[in-house]
């Protein structure tokens, strides 16, 4: 025991560098941040250098979902949901992903992403992307064609 106690000293006096809990979570929301910036949202085909979102969601019972959101909003309003894309569907994105091609951007859960993209493949073609926040977020966009008229919703 004590021989694996110094080896650990000496390698932690040679390395200089030892992982607290506090350096931990920092550098945690330092990656989460690069990770999930506007860029790495925006299609890996799309010429543009930003996203420019028509809506953007994050999942208010998560606060780093929120940070992310608002990172991206930059100057437009992120807006909160809680999981269920229902209220939000029936009163803006139904009526809008039928007659405009749309952007949307979000932090929430798999599940809430999963939904919409369902409901939004009845009216159009989808590019999607999606990476992994954490275990329970998700950080999605979902851009839309323009609405094909013959399709049945």
């Amino acid at each position: 025991m004590r021989v694996i106690r110094e080896k650990k000293n000496a390698y932690q006096e040679n390395s200089g560098y030892l992982m607290n809990r506090r350096k931990f979570l920092s550098s945690s929301i330092a990656t989460l941040t690069l990770t999930c910036s506007p860029l790495t949202l925006a299609f890996s085909g799309s010429s543009d250098s930003e996203v420019v979102a028509d809506y953007i969601f994050y999942d208010e019972r998560f606060q780093a979902a929120e940070h992310l959101a608002k990172q991206i909003a930059e100057s437009g309003d992120a807006i909160p949901v809680q999981g269920d894309v229902t209220q939000v569907w029936n009163e803006a994105l139904k009526a809008d992903s039928q007659r405009l091609p749309l952007m949307l951007v979000g932090v929430t859960t798999e599940s809430f992403y999963f939904c919409l993209k369902t409901l939004m493949r009845c009216n159009t073609s989808l590019e999607l992307s999606t990476k992994r926040v954490s275990q329970d977020l998700i950080a999605w966009s979902i851009r839309s064609s323009q609405p094909d008229r013959h399709r049945i919703s």
